[in-house]
């Protein structure tokens, strides 16, 4: 009896400590979820006002005549997000609104729109067609993602939102099925391509390509 009593104590004595670590982790979990959702707005806003200052001088100087320190900041702040962001996926995986709030998420989003890395843009299409599912993120968002990745993949894109700009002329990359694009465009809710890239046009001072007017039929 005396042994039993002994085994009896030394197990809850081993479960008051795995419950103890598990309340420690979940309180530890809240304050990592609040740093990283702070860290990823303060990205976002700072990855914005460096893209204001782009497009500004963009529209005032032309690409190839962007000042040097405009260029270099704009760099150095993209290349910082993209890096930063990934090892936050890589660490914790998509995280979602219950984690870390609408405002982290869409600034997650955000980021992750604007990397460069291409490869890893590809690898989250799963995770954001899961999200675009729950609500979370967007019909236009999740069309924007997806023709980003498929530009980076040089294949065409769906629904027309990818553009360059080539000698201050705006110039959409491939499109596939082009006849039916404005049908794409307006089942997710985006404006006809014409008034998008009009609002483009507008914001970055530039013109439409030829070529672009007459795969539109735009007079």
């Amino acid at each position: 009896m005396k042994f039993s009593n002994i085994k009896l104590n030394l197990f809850i004595f081993t479960f008051c400590i795995i419950l103890s670590g598990c309340v420690n982790y979940k309180i530890d979990d809240t304050a990592i979820s609040s740093s990283i959702t702070s860290e990823i707005i303060k990205m976002r806003k700072n990855d914005q006002r460096v893209q204001k200052e782009f497009n500004e001088s963009l529209a005032l100087y032309g690409v190839e005549n962007i000042p040097a320190d405009i260029k270099d900041n704009f760099d150095k702040v993209q290349a910082h997000n993209a890096s930063r962001v990934k090892e936050i996926i890589n660490e914790y995986g998509w995280l979602t609104e219950e984690q870390i709030g609408k405002e982290g998420v869409e600034a997650m989003f955000f980021l992750v729109h604007h990397s460069s890395d291409s490869d890893f843009q590809k690898s989250l299409l799963p995770s954001l067609e899961k999200a675009n599912s729950a609500g979370e993120i967007g019909n236009q968002e999740y069309a924007l993602f997806t023709d980003r990745v498929l530009v980076g993949s040089n294949l065409p894109q769906r629904y027309g939102t990818q553009v360059r700009i080539v000698n201050r002329e705006t110039v959409l990359y491939p499109v596939e099925n082009m006849s039916n694009l404005d049908k794409r465009r307006e089942e997710i809710g985006l404006p006809p391509i014409k008034v998008y890239l009009d609002l483009v046009q507008e914001m970055l001072g530039v013109s439409l390509s030829a070529e672009n007017l007459s795969e539109l039929s735009i007079e």
